[in-house]
């Protein structure tokens, strides 16, 4: 029997996670730690399962492909409602209860474990389910245990035949290949959004400077208005002070003139009688 795969990308209205769900998220059971390598923190979460996982773990979740794990960044990317109540729904220590119960391994921090054996093996896959059957009033538990052994059983054989083939071809893993170049590009991506932020405060900066300057030479253009003013005022007042002294010269010389004139008319001067 197949499930039909859940749709978690209709995000008709997606925001960013609120505060307060953020804070719901994390105060979780488990949820403080990556749920493969327990790393502090987990700032990426798989919306399938509703765990929270490292940045180095959300490349290999990607690399598994959206229809096995459907990760979003808890503080970058929007969220939907389905979703926020999905994450509520699970949990780190819910899934690794469930992981435990049904003999799912792990392997904890062991990086070269296949998560595609783990996160999309039949029993992983009725965990998924049940999410989505919690979400939808119906009862949690399912009954796997048919479905393991079935699994079990096509898992033998596909090993059997790998061990009785007689190509010596290496086997190239898809996921880990998708995994290394996934996380190269997020930290590639988390290194740009660092220097576009310092981009930006240098542009301030730049600008800063920029409005500081303007009014430093608005300031000496008014400064040099104000001298040319104050030496055109001066270069009058010299012009007057020059007239007046003339002015002056002109009257005594005519006073003088007046006084002769009249000196010599009263005068008596002999050989003029």
């Amino acid at each position: 029997m197949s499930h039909p795969l859940p749709n978690y990308k209709n995000n008709n209205h997606n925001n960013m996670m609120s505060n307060e769900d953020h804070k719901d998220i994390r105060s979780m059971p488990g949820n403080d730690k990556c749920v493969d390598c327990s790393q502090l923190r987990p700032e990426w979460a798989c919306v399938s399962f509703g765990v929270l996982f490292c940045l180095e773990c959300s490349g290999r979740h990607r690399g598994l492909g959206t229809h096995v794990s459907f990760v979003r960044s808890v503080t970058m990317d929007g969220w939907n409602e389905k979703q926020i109540r999905t994450m509520k729904a699970g949990g780190n220590r819910q899934w690794l209860d469930y992981a435990r119960k049904y003999d799912i391994e792990m392997n904890g921090a062991n990086r070269t474990a296949n998560f595609l054996d783990v996160y999309d093996c039949e029993a992983a896959r009725n965990y998924k389910y049940q999410l989505q059957e919690r979400l939808g009033g119906r009862p949690n538990e399912l009954d796997v245990s048919n479905r393991l052994r079935k699994h079990k059983k096509v898992k033998d054989k596909g090993a059997a035949l790998m061990k009785g083939s007689s190509t010596s071809l290496p086997v190239t893993n898809p996921a880990e290949e998708a995994h290394s170049i996934t996380t190269s590009l997020l930290r590639t991506k988390s290194l740009l959004q660092q220097n576009l932020q310092r981009t930006n405060e240098a542009s301030n900066v730049l600008n800063s400077d920029y409005l500081a300057l303007k009014q430093a030479l608005h300031g000496q253009k008014e400064l040099g208005g104000t001298v040319k003013g104050a030496n055109s005022a001066l270069r009058e007042l010299k012009l007057q002070d020059i007239w007046d002294r003339l002015v002056l010269c002109g009257a005594i010389s005519f006073y003088c003139a007046v006084v002769l004139y009249i000196f010599w008319s009263r005068a008596k001067i002999p050989y003029l009688s």
